[in-house]
């Protein structure tokens, strides 16, 4: 292993995973283009940081759906099963608000990679604005659950099992 960290070994992970999971957008839009905010050296991108907004994708129409992404290991399906988690705080020690209070992308693309690392084995693309009004209406049972990454960081999440998501949250997954 490199001495380089999770946090920038998961984030090239992510970057090259991005034209897999552009090609999972295209199945279900009329896409002209798809742009990514990039960051610069370890500082997201504001409309990220501040808003979970990974990039945005221009329909031929000339509308604008955004999106946030999240690529896992094959190894958390295995060990986890197939759970959708939402960082609640980025660090438990000073309370700084994650991705759970400031979510406002208009899509959420969450997939687990196959052994290869090349594709998904399960991916998921869910509506954000019924997503976080699911959350909220079952808040008390699901912070009751909430998960610490003890290992790479000070955060927390909130684990939801994707079958328990209602459906229609869902635009597509496998």
């Amino acid at each position: 292993m490199s001495n380089r960290n999770k946090w920038e070994e998961d984030l090239e992970l992510d970057r090259k995973m991005q034209p897999v999971i552009d090609s999972h957008f295209k199945q279900f839009f009329d896409i002209s283009q798809i742009i990514r905010f990039t960051q610069k050296e370890n500082t997201p991108h504001p409309l990220d940081q501040y808003f979970g907004i990974d990039g945005e994708i221009i329909l031929k129409c000339g509308s604008i759906i955004t999106f946030q992404t999240k690529v896992r290991r094959q190894k958390y399906l295995k060990r986890f099963g197939d759970y959708f988690t939402i960082e609640y705080f980025s660090n438990n020690l000073t309370k700084t608000e994650g991705e759970f209070f400031h979510l406002a992308s208009d899509i959420y693309f969450y997939g687990y990679l196959n052994k290869e690392e090349t594709d998904f084995e399960k991916y998921h693309i869910l509506k954000v604005f019924p997503l976080k009004n699911f959350i909220a209406t079952n808040f008390i049972k699901y912070i009751q659950n909430l998960r610490y990454n003890k290992k790479h960081s000070f955060a927390s999440f909130i684990p939801i099992p994707f079958s328990e998501i209602p459906s229609q949250i869902f635009i597509e997954g496998n």
